[in-house]
């Protein structure tokens, strides 16, 4: 059987929540809407909601935990708010510049179980924003592009010859300037950026 899950759609604005149905709808993606509090949480769900207000990353972190696709947006949308879903758990952030097309682009993608994020709609938009963060070194760079491939920062310190608390500077520093609390987070969003490549 094929996997067809339905999209659920957490929208403040009556108007928007009703649009955004639609407009799933009318490209055979089956929609239904819910409150935060009404949420059924499935694994096979897929979340499209706005992540502008206070409390929506909490929420984002809430779903994925829950084994839900979320795909975030917001009015407007900065890279930090972007960064703080994806750090929470999204799997992709919409711009309004990308509009309803993305949106459908990054369902459909996760449709056919897609599962690597940075093949989705949000890499156009964290790409464009670059310049808002500060640059990586080249250590920090390779630090984060070794925990990319699976490497420990022991590992790293054993191949570069250096000590555990260098390795541990330096992935502190890039934890900093990436805006995001964990090496993993690092990673992902390192990549989402293009500053460091990607070898899964």
């Amino acid at each position: 059987m094929e996997n067809n899950p339905t999209c659920c759609v957490i929208e403040p604005q009556r108007f928007i929540r009703e649009a955004v149905v639609a407009l799933l709808e009318a490209h055979g993606i089956s929609a239904v809407t819910f409150s935060e509090q009404e949420m059924s949480h499935r694994s096979e769900t897929i979340i499209v909601m706005n992540v502008s207000s206070l409390n929506a990353v909490a929420e984002v972190q809430k779903f994925a935990q829950a084994g839900s696709c979320v795909i975030g947006y917001g009015r407007p949308m900065t890279a930090a708010l972007a960064l703080r879903s994806f750090d929470a758990g999204a799997t992709a952030i919409l711009s309004d510049t990308e509009g309803i097309a993305a949106l459908l682009d990054c369902i459909a993608g996760t449709r056919r179980g897609v599962s690597d994020p940075r093949l989705l709609a949000a890499v156009s938009f964290l790409r464009q924003e670059r310049a808002a963060f500060p640059r990586l070194t080249p250590r920090e760079t390779a630090v984060l592009e070794g925990i990319s491939i699976g490497l420990t920062p022991a590992e790293l310190a054993e191949k570069w010859n250096v000590s555990r608390t260098t390795i541990g500077n330096h992935l502190q520093r890039a934890l900093v300037k990436l805006g995001v609390s964990n090496r993993n987070a690092a990673v992902r969003t390192a990549e989402y950026l293009g500053m460091i490549e990607t070898r899964r």
